[in-house]
């Protein structure tokens, strides 16, 4: 509750022309989008879909929206360069190297067994838990 609220504090502070807001949006949207899917592929992996989760389509033009933009980067860059503190443990920003979505490597490939092995583990573990609460 306590980020949560100083995260709407900072965010009611800042002062974002246009372009950034609509960059802030996409970026939400789009992370929100992702969340997503991780929940889809768990259903599929655990069997609830007949068929597997098609890939996803590629970000709504993350790349054009990130070369009309004033700030490039990440959005919430202008954060810190009004001076806010930034939250502990939060990456500095790199001014000559932004990171955009569409640039960014995937830290795990979606499509691999040991990406859906660590998934139905994590599965197989809450369903124990969750059985093993049913009968206390």
């Amino acid at each position: 509750m306590v980020f949560k609220n100083m995260y709407r504090a900072r965010m009611d502070s800042l002062r974002a022309d246009s372009a950034t807001a609509d960059r802030m949006v996409q970026e939400a949207n789009y992370a929100f989008f992702l969340n997503t899917r991780i929940f889809q592929e768990l259903d599929s992996l655990a069997g609830f879909e007949a068929e597997p989760v098609p890939p996803p389509a590629p970000a709504p033009a993350a790349a054009a929206a990130a070369e009309k933009a004033a700030a490039a980067g990440c959005p919430f860059a202008s954060l810190a360069a009004a001076g806010l503190e930034m939250p502990e443990g939060h990456p500095a920003p790199k001014a000559d190297t932004p990171r955009e979505i569409d640039d960014a490597e995937p830290e795990v490939t979606v499509g691999s067994s040991h990406w859906r092995r660590q998934i139905l583990c994590a599965v197989a573990i809450v369903g124990l838990c969750v059985t093993l609460r049913a009968y206390r």
